[in-house]
């Protein structure tokens, strides 16, 4: 018996195809739920009002990707996966940018363990991150920002190219 549970956003169902539509689905939900706030919160100024549109386009074409229909040319790039976590990490990108002073402290810890993760440890905007994040009692708050934004975004892109199989130069891309 197959459960199909999604959303109004049609985000987390239990009749996607396979293990990497089930945690981008997951994720892409999430992701809504934290815009969802964002726009109840209310109070946007017209840039933030601007970029919320764009966390949300761009939230839409991720399931987009999650939902078509792959093709053997498509299975063989990963095109529609490379398409769905493209977009997926810059709504990431924007919901950072848009999140208050409070929320900030758990994407702290997100970010600082995926820059672990993905990042060499010579890395300068890894070093940067840890640095100010270690001197802050561990948290992260709105005066490094947009380092944080500059660490997931490298971050992001370095899982990226894992996922395609690049080398960490992505010359094999």
């Amino acid at each position: 018996m197959q459960i199909n549970n999604p959303d109004r956003a049609g985000d987390v169902a239990g009749s996607k195809r396979s293990s990497w539509h089930q945690r981008a689905s997951a994720y892409v939900a999430e992701l809504q739920a934290e815009l969802d706030g964002i726009e109840v919160r209310g109070d946007l100024s017209d840039e933030a009002a601007r970029l919320l549109e764009k966390a949300e386009v761009q939230l839409a074409a991720a399931r987009q990707a999650i939902d078509a229909r792959e093709t053997p040319r498509s299975l063989l790039s990963g095109a529609t996966v490379d398409r769905a976590w493209a977009n997926i990490h810059r709504a990431e990108l924007s919901i950072l940018k848009l999140a208050v002073e409070k929320d900030l402290t758990w994407w702290g810890t997100e970010i600082l363990a995926r820059t672990r993760q993905h990042l060499g440890v010579e890395d300068p905007i890894r070093n940067a991150l840890e640095s100010r994040v270690e001197s802050n009692g561990r948290r992260l708050d709105g005066r490094f920002r947009d380092l944080a934004v500059r660490a997931l975004r490298a971050a992001n892109d370095a899982q990226d190219l894992e996922l395609r199989g690049c080398g960490a130069s992505g010359t094999s891309c």
